[in-house]
């Protein structure tokens, strides 16, 4: 972007300030991560996608405009493609909250929940701008019990744009699923206590 134009966009921008006053900005943007091939853990395993966490938005609010970047689809979409990529079988199930096993086949539930999320406004536009996201892994057993949990804090860092239109600079999305998704994939396959309870549960 040349700075003629980053100079007449925000002085638009300033005008639209003035005039408009308190607007809301709502951007999605979705992309798989791509991860690599592993051996898969010999588990039968229920992903339960709350509502809360298939609702996530990172909002921000700046000078009397709020922007909000949903961030459920892009979790879920990858969630459930992270997990097929670890464990032998998946079922994925929409639940208000997490709760009980109906499938008699399932062995264990993975459910994932955002603990904190936000997104930096550097003082200066040409800075490099950051969203942070703390993502918490629990692995149960049918019964309740806890077998594992994790908690992965990514960051995702992308250069800034300007605040006003339709298009989201996907910059900082895309570092953030990449850096959350691969340290969620080489956590679970490094995990003693998922192998342990694999072993355990299928009688090897």
């Amino acid at each position: 972007m040349s700075f003629y134009k980053f100079l007449t966009d925000n002085i638009v921008l300033g005008f639209l300030l003035f005039f408009i006053g308190c607007t809301t900005i709502k951007m999605e943007y979705t992309n798989i991560v791509q991860l690599k091939e592993a051996d898969l853990i010999n588990l039968s395993v229920e992903l339960q996608l709350t509502q809360n966490f298939r609702n996530t938005e990172c909002v921000r609010e700046e000078g009397g405009w709020t922007f909000i970047t949903p961030l459920g689809k892009n979790l879920s979409i990858n969630a459930e493609e992270m997990t097929k990529k670890v464990f032998r079988r998946v079922k994925t199930t929409h639940m208000l909250t997490s709760g009980q096993v109906e499938d008699p086949s399932i062995q264990a539930v993975l459910v994932p929940k955002v603990d904190f999320l936000n997104q930096d406004r550097p003082f200066s536009a040409f800075s490099i701008q950051t969203m942070s996201m703390n993502l918490v892994w629990t692995l149960l057993d049918t019964g309740g019990n806890i077998i594992w949990t994790t908690t992965i804090n990514a960051e995702g860092k992308g250069h800034m744009q300007p605040i006003y239109g339709e298009k989201l600079n996907t910059e900082q999305v895309d570092n953030l699923m990449r850096n959350v998704f691969e340290d969620s994939f080489n956590r679970i396959l490094s995990s003693k206590e998922i192998q342990e309870y694999a072993r355990k549960i299928n009688g090897a």
